[in-house]
């Protein structure tokens, strides 16, 4: 997972501590850039994913996500103003049950 920069990681103890649990910190047992989800203990079966902590956390990094494609499609849409472009965002995620989806984000005007 790649969210352990200074900002996220207070981004997510905002939210924890908001959510009733000031004691949560990042997961730390997710793997690193390379590893596949079932050699982790956050994501293999049965793993730390599905704990109280875990749906969290996939929550609160999920939306992470789709508010940096907001932003992105926002900065976007300002470099193309004026111009007859449809623009659109294509995401691909892989669940830890390895099945693979597609968000797609389409900016608001």
């Amino acid at each position: 997972m790649q969210c352990y920069d200074k900002y996220l990681r207070e981004s997510f103890k905002a939210a924890a501590a908001s959510a009733g649990h000031s004691e949560w910190e990042l997961p730390d047992d997710a793997g690193t850039y390379n590893d596949v989800p079932e050699s982790t203990k956050f994501f293999k079966t049965n793993g730390t994913y599905l704990t109280e902590k875990g749906k969290f956390f996939l929550t609160w990094y999920s939306n992470q996500l789709l508010n940096h494609g907001d932003q992105i499609l926002d900065e976007a849409n300002k470099a193309f103003l004026g111009c007859k472009v449809k623009l659109a965002i294509k995401v691909r995620f892989l669940t830890p049950q390895l099945t693979n989806f597609t968000f797609i984000f389409l900016p608001n005007n």
